[in-house]
């Protein structure tokens, strides 16, 4: 072996060193056996006093990571290799799952093998993988999803708390997407602390990396580049990385840990030209798909409703099925007259057979990559092929653009699946990354009213009604489509029983359930037997469903780490309206309240007129994050909420 040293790095093989983390170089001559297990001793050792570090460093810790490392190297010919190498403290029964390994590849890309499997007990003692037991499966398909991805797996032996586990393993990829673009990245730390993660990228001379760090805001990741005359080494290592401690509606877990995004692309405008030129011979306008269109919006009366038209017809008669094959297919999707003859696709297929439909009646629109916010993130400043989920652009005859989700099967125009929204989209016919916009909270309104009449007795008879936009009414339209006729009934009367205990169904209907180009609606007709919640010579009326609708889980903690993100905006609207007979005088109206926080705001109002009491509240959050350092005034916001609509009314029995 060759060690280099150029006053900055030591350079070994595939793997680069800051002189900052060396403190002795020792060369020896090979003796043989003697030596070799001498040496194994002293690595062992080593393994043993990381693990001993790790307690004592993280003592509450399940699973500590003890070597979180990889090297990647892109060859000269596109070809290129991926070395990981991870060593884990197995502090408590519950992390034992950790011992089975389990690693994806396709074999018509690439050759993965297992170069180093052990347990490492607390003594020293050494128990290796017997290579038997490694097992190659395919990957499970689901009834939407069928693909081409085998599994590498084993589990680690004799694995008990206290030990360590190891294993390397090395993938090489013969035959990329594209030879021309090499993006690694690399995230240091997760679910589990890391004693130390680090990343080693080797590229030919020529090809230089463009790389960011990302959410690293204490300086964690530490760097040493050395672009040299035959090969670039780029070496990224953080330490003492602690775990993400999951809080309620936090970010995903790669949005918050530090991370490296590379890429040998300078700019975007070969992947422009990758995605485009499949793009392009997809969306062919055929006489089949001409027609169709003509044929769906021959009754529209503007362009918001052909485009509506069309919306709906493919969520509706294309079945997601997801059949991954080769890069074309799987990223840039099967011929838009291919879909339609199929009826079936994934979502690229879905966003190209709708956007050649709108095509074939002039409308604008285009396929568009993006990482979906409940996944991660896109990275507009490093070109690389990103992205989780395809949709679709649309650009009105006014010049005004909008994005739509053919994917699923509920959402009426203009909303689509909010895991869209806040999103970087990439269009590479017309060669942008642009921002999705987060709708204003009137796109995802939620409408409840109740019309409730009580009686001497105290019992209560309500007529309901809930209507819903955007994502609540793509969500329960679909939950209530997926339950059989027959149990419907069944299903209301078991959500009726969370309000109270004596509840009787009287009817119920579903509004434009199958009609997707119509808002849907519930209505409700039902009766509390003895409601009203005796105090003394006093009785309560507490406004049914109200405390659970304003229920706010992720302000239960004290203090957060991590931005509160819920993906989308909202806005929720109630009224009720209730007549009681002449046996009860109302005592107590709960005074109006407002309450703001930045651009978000409370009102409620009661009032008594004409015999009856109308409570009206409206609740607006335009934003689909509330950052971490604003959780205590937002908190308190929420808080006011909780106590407001808790104050019941209160009525006193007249004699």
């Amino acid at each position: 072996k060759k060690l280099i040293f150029d006053g900055r790095m030591y350079m070994l093989d595939d793997t680069a060193f800051p002189s900052g983390l060396i403190k002795r170089v020792i060369f020896a001559n090979k003796r043989g056996r003697i030596t070799r297990e001498r040496a194994l001793k002293g690595e062992i050792a080593e393994v043993l006093k990381r693990a001993e570090q790790a307690r004592k460093l993280f003592p509450d810790a399940s699973l500590v990571c003890l070597l979180d490392k990889g090297v990647q190297e892109l060859k000269v010919d596109g070809t290129r290799t991926y070395r990981y190498h991870f060593q884990g403290l197995i502090a408590n029964p519950e992390k034992l799952n950790a011992a089975t390994v389990l690693i994806p590849f396709e074999e018509d890309l690439e050759k993965v093998k297992v170069l180093l499997a052990r347990t490492i007990k607390p003594d020293g003692r050494v128990v290796n993988l017997e290579p038997r037991e490694i097992r190659v499966t395919k990957a499970s398909s689901g009834s939407v999803y069928f693909g081409r991805e085998k599994h590498l797996s084993f589990t680690l032996p004799e694995v008990s708390p206290g030990d360590v586990i190891e294993y390397i393993y090395e993938d090489y990829v013969f035959n990329p997407w594209d030879r021309k673009v090499f993006d690694p990245e690399w995230y240091f730390g997760g679910e589990d602390p890391v004693l130390h993660s680090e990343i080693t990228i080797i590229t030919p001379a020529g090809e230089k990396l463009k790389y960011v760090i990302k959410h690293d805001p204490d300086g964690k990741v530490k760097r040493a580049v050395d672009e040299g005359v035959e090969v670039n080494r780029y070496f990224f290592y953080a330490d003492s990385v602690p775990q993400v401690v999951e809080e309620p509606l936090m970010p995903p877990v790669s949005t918050v840990v530090p991370s490296l995004h590379a890429s040998n692309q300078e700019n975007w405008d070969y992947i422009f030209d990758w995605y485009a030129a499949f793009q392009r011979e997809r969306m062919e306008v055929t006489p089949e798909i001409k027609a169709l269109a003509d044929s769906l919006v021959s009754e529209a009366e503007c362009e918001d409703d052909s485009i509506a038209r069309i919306y709906h017809w493919v969520q509706r008669n294309i079945r997601y099925i997801s059949i991954k094959g080769a890069a074309a297919s799987g990223v840039s999707g099967h011929p838009a007259w291919e879909t339609l003859r199929n009826g079936y696709g994934d979502c690229t297929d879905k966003s190209i057979l709708f956007s050649a439909l709108l095509r074939a009646v002039g409308i604008e629109a285009y396929p568009v990559y993006i990482e979906t916010n409940d996944s991660g993130e896109l990275i507009p400043e490093i070109p690389s092929f990103q992205g989780n989920h395809c949709i679709t652009e649309v650009i009105k005859k006014d010049g005004t653009n909008l994005f739509l989700d053919a994917t699923g099967t509920t959402s009426r125009y203009p909303s689509f699946w909010s895991a869209d929204h806040g999103c970087w989209a990439v269009n590479a016919l017309r060669r942008k990354i642009e921002k999705i916009p987060v709708p204003p909270p009137s796109s995802n309104l939620r409408s409840y009213r109740y019309v409730m009449e009580l009686d001497s007795s105290g019992n209560l008879y309500v007529r309901y009604r809930s209507s819903y936009r955007g994502d609540w009414e793509d969500g329960v339209r679909w939950y209530w489509q997926h339950v059989r006729e027959n149990e419907i009934g069944d299903r209301f009367r078991e959500m009726l029983g969370d309000i109270a205990p004596d509840v009787e169904l009287v009817s119920y209907k579903l509004n434009n359930l199958h009609d997707l180009s119509k808002p849907f609606s519930i209505e409700l007709e039902y009766r509390i037997g003895n409601y009203l919640e005796r105090a003394g010579d006093l009785f309560l009326l507490r406004l049914p469903e109200i405390e659970d609708r304003y229920k706010f889980p992720e302000v239960s903690l004290r203090r957060r780490k991590y931005d509160i993100f819920y993906g989308t905006s909202a806005m929720i609207k109630d009224e009720y309206v209730l007549r009681f007979p002449e046996k009860f005088r109302l005592e107590y109206l709960p005074g109006d309240t407002i309450l703001k926080f930045r651009g978000d705001y409370f009102k409620l109002s009661t009032e008594m007129k004409s015999g009856e009491v109308t409570h009206r509240d409206v609740f607006f959050r335009p934003d689909a994050r509330i950052k971490a350092e604003n959780y205590k005034e937002y908190r308190a916001f929420c808080r006011g909420i909780g106590r407001s609509v808790k104050r019941p009314l209160v009525f006193r029995e007249v004699r």
